[in-house]
């Protein structure tokens, strides 16, 4: 063990490891892997460092409260003791009798950077802000009651850290006092862990360091004679937040180990030491690759898969742009649950990283450019003719008002269920082409009976549990269903979506008992170990099988989560440019990097994603790939949920909430009740975006343009356009690669009743090649195409005609704008 550093949860959860694995890389490791072990809280960092040793280096990082930070320095259990509040009295006399000196001298006591004790409750809970002797009143038992401080009736319900926490060594220090925490309160030793109990109880409350709060929410608190404060990066900065604190490393007066001291220095310089206070409170990983320009690009890909796959988008960058250097700001957590909101207080404050990862839908459109937080990028997919490449649908997912925000990387099939195949073969059971839910019930049956966790889940983030009951709700309601569940038409308490509710808590008795603390790559490494057999996850699972040497159809196999047959839930990442971004020429270098045919072909088949372009080499890429590439090409895509695309920010958080209650009472009544309100809490607004990527067909009543031609303006008269084209190869009546796509659509819509007495009008167009007559003929003939289509549908428009090179919708002067004036526009009167 090369060096040991034990203490505080809230430095050693997730900043500590962190530094570890940035650490080793600038003493020139080849390669780092952060493998978290059995124990809750315990992380050990392994790199090979050719120029120190042959085998691994281990960094040991046990976060079990900073009270063991002083307790292990003296028995010699830990090099390094992390804390969240400055050592006692008695631990530095313990200390020194042990030979480590004067812990409380500068040269041992490392103030590592400002943080703030955060109160937060459940987001539902009226109660906003409370001065400091309430809170006191609150934690000591004295107040007991949420309408005692001006909230709802009903019993307080506490959530503190163990006695071995500096969370509570701090609380006590500055609230308790010399009051004694109520013995009702529930401990514990995880921080996240606390935090998410507070945010599934509705009269809950409990503290931790700001950078803990997740989905509860924080409380704004007050002292005497001042106002009230939420712990903000400038209230905690400025110490006028009355719940500040420091946050220490402390060190023997002679260390003896010899990576003691330039850690201690690596870290200090990496976070910008106490005066530089960073946004999460205490924490941003800036590693610095290079002294020259440098590209800050925002993201949270931190498992071994997705690192590989971002280390290819880089490599594919330097080679193309070597003078310029990237800073790597990944913030680990599944979904992107703990980066977003710390990428969100940096853009409140004006200080954006270069690019960030994004899902697009409504966290891209309604969370970063209706903001103005994001440029459009519109010109790259002009220049780089991307239009033609990268299938309609997709762009639309990230374009508002004609301009696209956003370059994707890739394109996830959220709906897949994972196997064991050797696990399986051992007892019996056999998967086809497809698993209903009665085969898949019948196969965790036999497992459970023989032992065996059927099911693998890493929840640890609650996502994952999330995407669970997206893939089983999808699996019940179907595409059309879920298309009406996220436009207001189907409730959430309709039948089909309670007995997906129930499909789901059934399968809380088929997990694997220790879903609560493990991420989600833990989850698919314990179905790869032989531990589960199922997992239900995205397919950047594939990228942890590829990683670790799997053989398809050999060590695993796939297959749809049950029900989901002919349905592709989309989870596309994509990349944005800062609005002000410090180095705008090298992020939309980074841009249209990302966007070539060579970075995705490089990317993909490490990450498990399939390319957003359709022209790469799909001999490339394996058997996985292949087939997911034709599953979307054929299926019916729908927005993912959980990953921020069909619904806005306050739906998710409801759901993600409604997910860690029914896991813990498997009540589907309340689960629903709470989805309903959610929903119309959304109100019009979520429906409004809720047609999403352009699979839904708007009824729109345009203006007439000025210089209509007097046949068109008397055709449409009464009419209302649809917003769809149907569009055309160059010089001929010949639908193109969407146009299939685009007529299924139609359909769907027409098959509504209430469209069924209106009549269809189908008007075709051209560009401005080619002599007026033949234009007019041609365009006749794309309108009599479109009807062929559909009468051999069962549907037969009421009037084809063509009207030539008029009305152009984009410039006739490059391809891209004449190929959108080759259409034919949908009427309905």
């Amino acid at each position: 063990m090369a060096l040991r550093l034990h203490g505080s949860n809230t430095i050693g959860k997730e900043l500590v490891p962190a530094l570890c694995e940035e650490f080793l890389k600038f003493q020139g490791a080849t390669s780092v892997e952060r493998k978290p072990l059995a124990k809750e809280d315990e992380t050990d960092v392994e790199a090979v460092l050719p120029n120190e040793s042959t085998g691994p280096l281990t960094f040991e990082v046990q976060a079990h409260g900073s009270k063991t930070a002083f307790e292990d320095l003296a028995s010699g259990k830990c090099d390094i003791g992390m804390a969240s509040r400055q050592i006692t009295s008695e631990e530095a006399s313990q200390c020194a009798r042990a030979g480590l000196g004067d812990l409380r001298s500068p040269a041992c006591e490392i103030v590592l950077g400002l943080d703030g004790i955060a109160v937060f409750v459940n987001r539902s809970n009226p109660v906003s802000e409370l001065t400091k002797q309430q809170i006191a009143d609150i934690f000591s038992g004295k107040t007991t009651d949420w309408s005692q401080v001006g909230g709802n009736p009903g019993p307080i319900n506490l959530y503190a850290g163990d006695e071995k926490s500096g969370n509570f060594d701090t609380f006590k220090s500055l609230v308790l006092k010399d009051s004694p925490l109520s013995p009702k309160a529930q401990r514990y030793e995880n921080s996240a862990r606390l935090s998410d109990e507070v945010a599934a109880d509705a009269n809950g409350i409990g503290f931790a360091g700001m950078g803990f709060v997740r989905g509860s929410k924080s409380i704004a608190i007050s002292e005497a004679g001042t106002g009230a404060l939420l712990p903000t990066p400038f209230t905690v900065a400025t110490a006028h937040y009355p719940l500040s604190r420091r946050l220490f490393l402390y060190v023997p007066a002679n260390p003896r180990n010899q990576w003691t001291q330039k850690f201690v220095e690596f870290a200090v310089s990496e976070l910008g030491g106490p005066s530089k206070l960073t946004p999460t409170g205490f924490f941003a990983r800036k590693f610095v690759e290079s002294a020259l320009t440098k590209l800050e690009v925002f993201s949270w890909w931190t498992s071994g898969s997705e690192v590989a796959a971002l280390n290819a988008l880089f490599d594919n960058y330097k080679k193309l742009y070597p003078g310029v250097g990237v800073i790597n700001a990944t913030v680990a957590g599944g979904g992107g649950s703990a980066a977003r909101p710390i990428l969100q207080t940096r853009l409140a404050v004006g200080n954006p990283p270069d690019t960030w990862q994004t899902h697009p839908g409504w966290e891209l459109l309604s969370q970063y450019v209706e903001p103005n937080y994001c440029e459009p990028v519109t010109d790259l997919y002009q220049s780089g003719g991307w239009e033609k490449v990268i299938p309609k649908a997709l762009i639309d997912m990230l374009t508002k008002d004609g301009k696209a925000y956003a370059v994707l990387t890739g394109v996830h099939h959220g709906n897949v269920l994972w196997y064991n195949k050797k696990l399986l073969k051992e007892h019996g059971i056999t998967v086809g082409g497809k698993m209903t839910f009665e085969e898949f019930f019948a196969a965790c049956d036999k497992l459970k009976a023989a032992g065996i966790s059927a099911l693998g889940v890493g929840d640890s983030g609650v996502w994952a549990s999330a995407q669970l009951f997206e893939n089983t709700l999808l699996g019940v309601v179907g595409p059309e269903g879920w298309t009406d569940l996220f436009d207001g038409k189907m409730k959430w308490d309709n039948p089909k979506v309670k007995q997906a509710m129930q499909y789901f808590a059934k399968m809380q008795d088929y997990l694997n008992p220790d879903h609560a603390s493990l991420t989600w790559d833990q989850a698919v490494a314990e179905l790869m170990e032989g531990k589960v057999a199922f997992t239900s996850m995205g397919d950047w699972a594939d990228g942890e099988f590829i990683k670790a040497g799997k053989k398809e159809q050999e060590d695993f196999g796939w297959v749809n989560h049950p029900g989901t047959d002919g349905s592709f839930i989309i989870v596309a990442d994509g990349f944005t440019l800062a609005k002000g971004a410090p180095h705008k020429e090298a992020t939309s270098a980074w841009l249209k990097s990302i966007g070539s045919r060579e970075a995705q072909e490089a990317f993909s088949p490490l990450k498990g994603s399939i390319p957003a372009r359709t022209d790469v080499d799909k001999s490339r890429f394996d058997t996985y790939h292949q087939w997911s590439m034709k599953e979307f090409a054929a299926d019916k895509l729908v927005p993912s949920c959980v990953h921020g695309e069909a619904a806005p920010p306050a739906f998710q958080d409801a759901l993600n909430g409604a997910v860690t209650s029914l896991m813990r009472d498997k009540d589907t009544d309340k689960f629903a009740k709470a989805l309903v309100e959610a929903a119309g809490k959304s109100g019009p607004a979520t429906r409004g975006m809720l047609s999403f990527a352009g699979r839904a067909i708007k009824v729109e009543n345009p203006e007439i343009p000025p210089g209509a031609p007097g046949q068109y303006v008397k055709e449409i008269s009464g009419a209302a356009k649809l917003s769809l084209y149907f569009h055309f190869r160059t010089g001929t009546s010949q639908l193109d690669d969407n146009a299939l796509g685009e007529l299924d659509r139609l359909v769907e819509l027409l098959a509504d009743p209430v469209y069924q007495r209106r009549a269809l009008l189908l008007l075709g167009f051209s560009d401005s090649e080619g002599r007026p007559r033949k234009n007019i003929a041609l365009s006749k003939d794309r309108a009599k195409a479109v009807a062929d289509q559909l009468q051999i549908r069962g549907i037969k428009p009421s009037l084809v005609n063509g009207f030539g090179k008029e009305l152009p919708i984009a410039s006739n002067d490059t391809e891209g704008g004449r190929e959108e004036n080759r259409r034919v526009e949908v009427w309905l009167r």
